[in-house]
């Protein structure tokens, strides 16, 4: 097994509402063949490219922290270390994708789109996830991620 696999399955644990997949990487148009396989459809405006960086805080908050209730935050440093352990297994140049946005606020006044190293763990900062509804289900989000090799699916759906 190796370590994307192993990670998508401790996450799947940590996060009741989730499905995962993880295996050899599409040779077109990979982020749509992958959101493909989340059991919602989503819209191509949804989908937001993100940096290495940024997939790892986005990856340990869908899987910690509720898309709707918010909670769980003290739980998604824990898990940092975990998903960048788990990422070491895709290349350098490996892309990821999000379906659904994390923002973060100062007090609730200005939304902004989270970013790592920006501060966003504070008792005065504010996290919130805007992703779409899912048609009698709920609230979706999803980070794929792939290279030459390897690709993941990692997808939420909270009832609300």
């Amino acid at each position: 097994m190796n370590r994307l696999t192993a990670l998508l399955e401790a996450l799947i644990q940590i996060q009741p509402h989730a499905t995962s997949w993880c295996g050899a990487a599409p040779t077109e148009a990979a982020h749509e063949a992958l959101f493909e396989r989340l059991p919602y459809k989503s819209a191509a405006d949804e989908i937001h490219e993100l940096n290495r960086e940024d997939a790892t805080v986005w990856l340990s908050l869908l899987a910690a922290h509720s898309l709707i209730h918010g909670g769980g935050r003290e739980n998604v440093v824990a898990l940092l270390k975990d998903v960048e352990f788990g990422f070491e297994d895709l290349a350098e140049d490996a892309r990821f994708f999000s379906l659904g946005t994390w923002q973060v606020s100062r007090r609730g006044r200005h939304w902004d789109r989270l970013r790592a190293g920006e501060p966003w763990m504070g008792r005065k900062y504010m996290v919130h996830f805007s992703g779409p509804h899912v048609d009698g289900e709920g609230v979706g989000g999803a980070i794929v991620g792939y290279d030459r090799n390897l690709a993941f699916v990692f997808g939420v759906v909270e009832d609300d």
